[in-house]
């Protein structure tokens, strides 16, 4: 199975309900932090996500990611497409 992981980080700065920035760092893990920035547009019928990870110290961390967060999105789709 997978191995569980946990993050922590602060809030840089919390927009109600147009924008959220926090770090991101995996505990216990070398390295400084990363941001994660989430803007947010209503749309008629929903709202656009526009997220923005920074700050990686390589290539293949930020790819890897990048893969995360597709996958997870993936999976949010798919919930709130079920639960409509």
């Amino acid at each position: 199975g997978e191995k569980p992981y946990a993050l922590e980080g602060e809030f840089l700065e919390v927009d109600p309900p147009h924008k959220l920035v926090h770090t991101w760092h995996a505990v216990g893990a070398p390295g400084a932090p990363t941001t994660v920035t989430y803007l947010l547009d209503k749309l008629d019928g929903g709202t656009r996500i526009t997220l923005r990870h920074a700050g990686f110290a390589s290539r293949e961390t930020c790819i890897n990611t990048c893969v995360g967060w597709e996958t997870s999105f993936e999976k949010l789709a798919r919930d709130l497409a079920e639960g409509s």
